[in-house]
């Protein structure tokens, strides 16, 4: 009997296995402002400048390589807006609102407390699909933005929630293009560019500026652990196990 329950305590401590690496999914939104930076227009006193509304939204996969250490990777449709007011020192107000309609796909380093706050960082690579301009006239104006962008983010926030596999965290993302916004069609490179090429407001700069996309969002996403890498002490076999 004493060597039977010593060879079932073998057998149960060789299937025991320690969770090292887990695999998440989850989806997640967000919504704030946002704004086109350039440095000639922000400089130029003929325009109002005023920060928008912008919104995320979609999904994330994550690689965890320890409960501190992580990979995500996130798929977002994401829409991004800048309102501006021109004069063009004829007593005429130009109203114009610039909608970019994107998809980003970050790929991020996540670091996570014990106290549950996290922290985020990595580049970000974006697909323009549409940008409308709306105000005095409305137009289809894709063609004056490049169809693939680059960008960094920066995140920050703090479990709201948590269950055995399932928790939903708060946070602030702060997004900011490293890459130029503007196509050769909208004038990239020349002294006469969109948004300043319109025919009632004709502007010719000095030189070119790139413009640049920011945004700060406030982002709740929910998660689910789908289940972890684990490894047997005593055949060193690792294996998936689902939570």
């Amino acid at each position: 009997m004493r060597n039977l329950l010593l060879s079932i305590l073998f057998l149960s401590v060789c299937q025991l296995v320690q969770a090292q690496s887990f695999f998440e999914i989850g989806v997640k939104g967000g919504a704030g402002v946002s704004m086109l930076l350039n440095e000639n227009t922000l400089q130029d006193n003929r325009i109002n400048k005023t920060p928008s509304y912008a919104y995320s939204y979609g999904f994330k996969a994550g690689f965890d390589f320890s409960p501190s250490y992580a990979i995500i990777g996130e798929y977002m449709w994401t829409q991004l807006n800048q309102n501006n007011n021109y004069n063009n020192n004829s007593s005429v107000n130009i109203k114009r609102n610039i909608q970019i309609n994107a998809v980003n796909i970050p790929i991020l380093f996540r670091y996570n407390s014990e106290t549950g706050s996290y922290i985020e960082i990595g580049p970000r690579l974006g697909y323009r699909k549409s940008v409308l301009e709306s105000g005095t006239t409305s137009s289809d104006i894709t063609s004056k933005f490049e169809e693939k962008t680059y960008g960094a983010i920066l995140g920050f926030g703090n479990v709201l929630f948590a269950t055995d596999n399932i928790y939903g965290t708060l946070g602030i993302r702060f997004d900011t293009g490293i890459s130029d916004l503007i196509s050769n069609d909208g004038g990239k490179n020349t002294v006469h560019y969109y948004p300043m090429d319109y025919s009632d407001l004709t502007t010719t700069y000095a030189k070119y500026a790139a413009t640049f996309p920011i945004s700060v969002q406030l982002m709740f996403e929910v998660n689910w652990d789908l289940g972890y890498f684990a490894r047997s002490k005593c055949k060193k076999r690792a294996g998936f196990i689902m939570f």
